[in-house]
């Protein structure tokens, strides 16, 4: 059975393994910092879900919520969602976007964005549509 849980601060290590293996562009092994966890774990903006099953981490979603102009209203945000190979295909994805979803609902947010590279069908078949292009500019720092 699948628990999802709004992470605590015990949750950072089984956070930091994740994104390490979730990201592409960047080395991020080492590089995590509790400060960096804490930050984004006490705003109150952010949606940060970890997802487990018979208490082992399992996935995560990070993303928040923010006003946005072209809106004139709350939009929200999915930075990061990972889960991991092992458990794929047993509805935890699904199971944190969901709850992502009713999260920016009750944050009055109209809508609710992400950039994929790898889950496209994923998000289509959860009800997103292609909307913009995704560019990015690494910078030197």
């Amino acid at each position: 059975m699948i628990s999802l849980l709004k992470v605590s601060e015990s949750d950072a290590e089984d956070i930091f393994e994740m994104a390490g293996m979730l990201s592409m562009s960047f080395d991020v092994g080492c590089k995590h910092e509790l400060s960096d966890f804490l930050r984004v774990f006490k705003d109150d903006e952010t949606i940060f879900l970890i997802a487990r099953i018979a208490n082992v981490a399992v996935g995560y979603l990070y993303g928040n919520t923010h006003y946005a102009f072209y809106a004139a209203q709350n939009v929200a945000w999915i930075e990061e969602l990972y889960v991991k190979e092992a458990y794929r295909r047993n509805g935890v994805a699904t199971s944190l976007l969901i709850h992502a979803e009713q999260i920016a609902n009750e944050r009055k947010a109209v809508l609710i964005s992400v950039a994929t590279r790898r889950a496209e069908q994923f998000y289509e078949r959860s009800g997103y549509q292609r909307s913009a292009h995704y560019f990015r500019k690494l910078l030197g720092n």
